[in-house]
């Protein structure tokens, strides 16, 4: 089973602690790999730990999270990302849903609308992994009976490049 990656980001430093605290991160088979304290170091951290998830406040210096989220998702569209917010404003929530957002959780932070954001997203990233398992195993079995195919007594060189030409094979 793969670890994923969490990073956290948040300007209050006692938010990130208890969002650290909360949740018992390796019993879920997670790990917070990074944590920041406004968006441009939030940017960097993600950029380079490559996390599985983003847990973000909405309002931070420098960056906010929508920006941050906007910048994230161009250059990984697959993170996960969940915001917190001291404010309940729908703008926000509404932007945060149209961006793909999986979870939006106002302050303070309840654990258990936590964890079940968490133990949300870890299902969806599972079902992602696994689809993407048997579809390299779908194109393993493939290639393989083509190559018996290509392989057999008596097959043109002709018949070999069209087999190859239909698989999408140059």
């Amino acid at each position: 089973m793969e670890i994923l990656k969490v990073v956290i980001a948040d300007d209050e430093v006692r938010i990130c602690q208890l969002i650290q605290a909360l949740v018992d991160w390796d019993s879920l088979g997670m790990k917070v790999v990074g944590v920041a304290h406004n968006g441009e170091e939030a940017c960097e951290t993600v950029q380079n730990c490559q996390p599985d998830i983003l847990i973000t406040d909405i309002r931070m210096p420098g960056i906010d999270g929508l920006a941050l989220i906007r910048r994230i998702q161009e250059k990984d569209p697959g993170i996960k990302i969940i915001i917190v917010s001291g404010y309940s404003d729908f703008a926000y929530a509404k932007q945060a849903i149209e961006m793909g957002v999986k979870a939006f959780l106002l302050k303070p932070i309840d654990r258990e609308e936590l964890l079940a954001a968490v133990k949300k997203i870890k299902r969806e990233l599972d079902g992602e992994l696994e689809e993407y398992r048997r579809s390299l195993e779908n194109d393993r079995i493939v290639r393989n009976q083509l190559f018996r195919e290509l392989l057999s007594p008596g097959v043109s060189p002709e018949a070999v490049s069209k087999r190859l030409a239909d698989q999408g094979v140059k």
